[in-house]
């Protein structure tokens, strides 16, 4: 082994990754070191997640993008940390946790809106595991939508039953303004857009949708779960939920705190009457009635903390 090469093994040793890289850029450190470079960092990445109790794997693609693993979908980690936080279990997907609350009260997910898609984590979740299924994925950022796009293209799994939308769930069809640059809390609720130098929002103009069109657009008579998580605008399609109810076996909703709760109650109440039974995600038991799940709800706002509620039609 030469002098060149046992300097450029302490240099990788000893230095950031960052620096390491930029002598291999400018050729103070030779190829013959790539490898050794490659192994060290990789060694010392897996003493990281290790000690992290990290469980999912990790993929870095050729431009240099980080790809997080678990249940052999791989998530670009560029617009979140999200994937790098779930410790000490294999899996970092949500839709795990929505799959098996369904096989629970036993709705089969054949036909699933995935409504504010964000990364596409839940979509491809149910295109891995339900191969069967079609899945319909709003999503109203083009932040969000380019990082979906690359999701998947990523996979060792067909994507093809997942149709994607670009487009802003609302009461009505049109164009509406919506956030940009806060990743997963890009809003159309204008107090939640950032502003720019100029005290301006920094925003975009996109297609909005309502759920009757996107009824009609995918060709779906029944969907069998849906997902609703669209940063605050929630209580803008309660409206066509109740109109829709009779297609609709079992839906999970946000209720964020970008709205307020009184926006959010009659979710619980005229969904009830509509005949869903309410759970408290992460609950297996319904509330008796819609009184009990406002209660809970309260309680929870009162900590200063949103959560989501599941609604199955009492019939599924």
């Amino acid at each position: 082994m030469g002098l060149k090469t046992k300097l450029g093994r302490i240099l990788v040793r000893v230095l950031p990754g960052s620096a390491v890289a930029q002598l291999m850029r400018s050729g103070a450190i030779g190829p013959e070191v790539f490898p050794f470079a490659i192994r060290e960092n990789a060694r010392q990445l897996s003493n990281i997640m290790s000690a992290a109790q990290l469980k999912q794997g990790l993929t870095v693609k050729d431009d240099g993008s980080l790809f997080v693993v678990s249940d052999g979908i791989s998530l670009n980690a560029v617009g979140t940390n999200r994937y790098l936080k779930v410790a000490n279990k294999p899996s970092g997907n949500q839709g795990e946790d929505m799959a098996s609350f369904l096989e629970y009260v036993g709705v089969s997910p054949r036909n699933v809106f995935d409504l504010g898609a964000n990364f596409g984590e839940i979509s491809l979740y149910f295109a891995k595991f339900y191969p069967q299924s079609r899945v319909v994925a709003v999503e109203a950022s083009s932040e969000n939508l380019a990082i979906l796009q690359s999701n998947l293209k990523g996979q060792g799994f067909s994507t093809s039953s997942i149709q994607v939308i670009h487009a802003a769930m609302s009461d009505r069809d049109g164009t509406v303004r919506i956030g940009r640059g806060k990743g997963a809390d890009n809003s159309i609720l204008p107090e939640y857009q950032n502003t720019g130098p100029d005290n301006l929002p920094v925003t975009e103009d996109v297609a909005a949708i309502s759920l009757q069109t996107l009824f009609s657009k995918s060709g779906v008579e029944t969907v069998d779960f849906m997902k609703i998580d669209i940063e605050g605008a929630e209580p803008l399609l309660l409206d066509a939920i109740c109109e829709l109810s009779g297609r609709i076996q079992a839906m999970l909703i946000e209720f964020g705190s970008k709205n307020t709760a009184a926006k959010y109650m009659p979710f619980l109440h005229r969904l009830t009457a509509a005949g869903f039974s309410v759970y408290a995600e992460g609950s297996k038991t319904p509330f008796a009635d819609a009184a009990h799940a406002e209660a809970h709800h309260l309680a929870t706002r009162e900590k200063g903390v949103g959560e989501d509620f599941w609604f199955i039609r009492k019939s599924a």
